[in-house]
């Protein structure tokens, strides 16, 4: 549907609550960690140990480990083949609980350091108002994509990847930009409605603290806010200033007749 990456992306959020109203009242945006999702597969998309079917196969990936922690080993006064004989021996009498140490080491590790924005490339989904604007009450945010993607605020950026299939991550194959990001932008078909855009970025710091992934934005970020079809009436003044303020266009979205479809009326 998207061969290239939309020039705006929407965020849906429920005006009833304050810290999602601080999109647009602070400007403020929150870049969430993969615990807080509502999909548990999400950002658990990890090495699969049993591709590593055979001896050959282990040692190479166990060449491959000790290449990329051969300063850990050395300054842990760790001889490189003893860690290889321990990693080799662990993996091959044991995998199942080589795999699980992994799974749980890695998705503390991102739990902790990885922040993700979910945004939309469509502002018409009316699953997507009810699931996310509580029930069409709430407003949707358009923020424009290339100034999002050039901020240097994120790293990589773009739109999610749905598959029917869990992707099969080789652990020998799986240091490059290009798995990253599979790892991360990469959900299960039935995701396949929200057509996700999703910004990524790496936390250093430990532990990393709620108000350390709050990113605060100028008005050249915001492009257009959208409000529901039963957003009240008497909150309307409330974000026409806000709007205003901004320097964006407000729209109110509709119901098209007789057609399961949404459209949008300008009110400010």
């Amino acid at each position: 549907m998207f061969s290239s990456l939309p020039k705006i992306v929407y965020k849906y959020r429920d005006w009833t609550e304050c810290n999602h109203r601080k999109i647009v009242s602070h400007r403020q945006l929150y870049i969430a960690s993969p615990k807080d999702f509502n999909d548990p597969f999400d950002c658990r998309i990890t090495h699969n140990f049993g591709l590593l079917n055979s001896d050959k196969k282990i040692k190479e990936y166990v060449r491959v480990l000790g290449d990329r922690n051969r300063e850990n080993l050395a300054t842990q006064g760790q001889r490189p083949e003893d860690y290889a004989d321990e990693i080799f021996n662990s993996i091959k009498d044991n995998k199942e609980e080589e795999q699980k140490n992994w799974d749980i080491h890695t998705f503390k590790m991102q739990d902790d350091h990885y922040g993700i924005v979910s945004l939309s490339a469509i502002w018409d989904s009316i699953l997507m108002w009810g699931h996310y604007a509580r029930n069409h009450t709430g407003f949707c945010v358009g923020f424009n994509e290339e100034r999002l993607q050039n901020s240097r605020l994120f790293g990589k950026g773009g739109m999610v990847k749905y598959r029917n299939e869990f992707p099969k991550v080789n652990p020998i194959e799986d240091y490059t930009p290009q798995a990253g990001f599979r790892q991360t932008h990469t959900k299960a078909l039935d995701w396949d409605y929200e057509k996700e855009y999703r910004l990524f970025k790496l936390f250093t710091t430990k532990p990393t603290k709620p108000e350390d992934r709050i990113v605060e934005l100028d008005k050249s970020f915001y492009s257009e806010i959208v409000i529901g079809l039963k957003f009240p009436d008497d909150q309307v003044d409330t974000i026409m200033e806000i709007a205003k303020d901004i320097g964006v266009p407000l729209y109110r979205t509709k119901q098209i007749p007789f057609k399961f479809k949404l459209t949008r009326e300008r009110v400010a």
